[in-house]
Order: C-alpha cells, then sequence, then structure tokens
C-alpha cells in the first residue's frame, strides 16, 4: 500500500511541475492593439516579439538607424504596411498564446515571447515568411532561432514584402558601381552587399547560396 501512495504522490508532483512549468512558459491572452509591426498590447502586457525587427511606423531615432530599409521616410512607409499586415493577423480581441524563452521582459519591461496565431502558426515566423521584417536574433532567446532565419532567408531569396525591388532602388544603382569591390569586407552594408549580389551578379557573397549575401551584415 505504501509503494502506491508513492506512486501516486510521485505522479502527482511530476504534474504539478509540469503545470507550475506550462504557466511559467507559456500562456494565453487577447490582443488589444497592435502598437508596432513587431509590437503590440495583449491583456495589458506589452508584447514584444523574439527574432524579428520590423521598420518603425513612427517617426523616432530607431527610424534613422534601419538604413536597411531604406530612407526614414521609406522605413516609415514600410512600418506602416508591416504594421497593416500584423493588424490583419491579430486584431483586436484575437486569443493568441505567448511562448517565453530563457529572458521573459526586456529592459523596458515587454514580454519577450513567440506568439501562436489561432490556427497554430508562429506570427514571429510568419512576419519574416512574408518579408515584413528582417531578423534579430539575441542571445539568449535562440530557442527558435534557426527556424526564424530559414523564414527571414526565404523572403529575402523570394523578394517578398520590403525585399521586393522598391522605387527607391533606381537611387542605389546611382550610388553604387558594379565592379569597384569584390569581397563582403569591402561592403559597408547590407543594402550595398545585396545590390552587388542582385545588380552585380556578385555571387562570391553568397557562399552558401541561399539569396543572403554577407552573412556578417545580412544575417543578423
Amino acid at each position: 500500500m505504501g509503494e502506491y501512495y508513492l506512486i501516486f504522490s510521485s505522479m502527482g508532483l511530476l504534474l504539478s511541475l509540469l503545470l507550475f512549468s506550462l504557466s511559467v512558459f507559456a500562456y494565453d491572452c487577447v490582443v488589444e492593439r497592435v502598437i508596432d509591426g513587431d509590437t503590440f498590447l495583449c491583456s495589458g502586457e506589452r508584447v514584444r516579439l523574439i527574432g524579428v525587427d520590423t521598420p518603425e511606423s513612427s517617426l523616432n531615432r530607431r527610424a534613422f538607424k534601419q538604413r536597411e530599409f531604406g530612407t526614414p521616410i521609406e522605413v516609415l512607409s514600410l512600418g506602416a504596411r508591416a504594421k497593416a499586415f500584423v493588424v490583419r493577423l491579430i486584431p483586436p480581441g484575437t486569443r493568441v498564446r505567448l511562448e517565453f524563452d530563457i529572458e521573459r521582459r526586456d529592459r523596458y519591461s515587454r514580454l519577450l515571447a513567440y506568439v501562436y496565431l489561432p490556427d497554430g502558426r508562429m506570427l514571429n515566423e510568419v512576419i519574416l515568411m512574408n518579408g515584413y521584417g528582417s531578423l534579430l536574433t539575441i542571445p539568449p532567446n535562440v530557442k527558435h532561432a534557426e527556424r526564424l532565419r530559414r523564414a527571414y532567408r526565404f523572403a529575402v531569396r523570394e523578394g517578398r514584402g520590403v525585399w521586393a525591388k522598391p522605387r527607391h532602388e533606381r537611387r542605389v544603382e546611382d550610388r553604387y558601381r558594379c565592379g569597384r569591390k569584390l569581397y563582403c569586407s569591402q561592403m559597408s552594408s547590407c543594402e550595398e552587399a545585396l545590390f552587388y549580389l542582385r545588380s552585380c551578379g556578385l555571387k562570391r557573397l553568397d557562399g552558401d547560396g541561399d539569396g543572403i549575401p554577407c552573412e556578417r551584415l545580412c544575417g543578423r
């Protein structure tokens, strides 16, 4: 009788630990509003998507730093598109599931999460795969880093979303000239590396053939 009691007690302890771990690493919340392409308000908490960096949709200091998306004005235009895309996926009232990584909050007290839509898709991955943001992997939160990297590479390779050839690339071609540079170490930005790969056919910049040149610059 004592053995059965011990077994049931152990099973109860394991079940309690499992339920506790699930409550710590995942829970549901209801979307109140989308703040930006990578940030939204859910059941009173600000949630920041892990591994994703979308263009800013309001003019701030960060908009001037997101040079891979173009000029600040172009950043805002792309940011508005990214935000609208996310609003379509998680309009107010949508119940989503949050999955956490090593760090639960960032320095701004926002929840850091992988977000799952009602149909089971991961929002972080969907945004990257459709080309509405760039990859932003920051250790130690790298649980799904490779999965997100594949989505990002797919979007860049296929020219989706913000990676589709925009009108402003005509001005990019005025800034850069084929034949002046040959190696990643000579490139000043991801934009320049993409120009040399796509417009000049400098395939040596894309050693693994995934459509992403100069991983140090473009494979963040």
